[in-house]
């Protein structure tokens, strides 16, 4: 190995939460709060231009993943973490290639940083896409793991 190249050592945290995944049976969300029972919420979504206009996401709902680094991304990356705000965002293809964008000025907050990722039975949830799943009532998490910036996936710095 040469000096360029560095190792990234999974937490039990993370492998925990990607073994779950593997599974095929569990839904996850991540917060930066400490939740006993998800409630349905009104999600937004912000177009590309605009930073202030906001559009509803379908009826309230508890919004969750079938991937694990999203939730762990979500569960660090949020307004209790970085309370200067922050900007970002992923996507995940049709390849299965995820990418977890943020600005410099977002990590820089995030040094520290905590959130929860809760995980929930799928059967609770309807698919919407192959990457979002959705429960219009509250739901008890089968489990709750706390993740740090140490298990975040891999993040392109880009301003946006």
């Amino acid at each position: 190995m040469n000096e360029q190249e560095s190792i990234k050592i999974e937490s039990p945290e993370r492998a925990r939460l990607r073994e779950l995944e593997m599974e095929g049976k569990f839904l996850f969300h991540g917060s930066g709060y400490k939740i006993d029972r998800l409630k349905p919420r009104q999600a937004h979504n912000y177009p590309t231009n605009s930073k202030e206009e906001k559009i509803p996401d379908d009826k309230p709902a508890v919004f969750a993943t079938p991937y694990a680094d999203t939730a762990i991304f979500m569960a660090v990356i949020n307004k209790p973490n970085a309370p200067k705000g922050s900007r970002s965002g992923f996507s995940h293809n049709s390849n299965g290639k995820h990418e977890y964008r943020a600005t410099q000025g977002t990590i820089e907050q995030i040094h520290n940083a905590k959130g929860y990722v809760y995980v929930f039975n799928k059967e609770k949830f309807k698919m919407r896409s192959p990457a979002e799943g959705l429960s219009y009532k509250a739901v008890e998490p089968v489990e709750v793991v706390e993740v740090s910036e140490a298990d975040l996936p891999d993040i392109t710095i880009k301003d946006f």
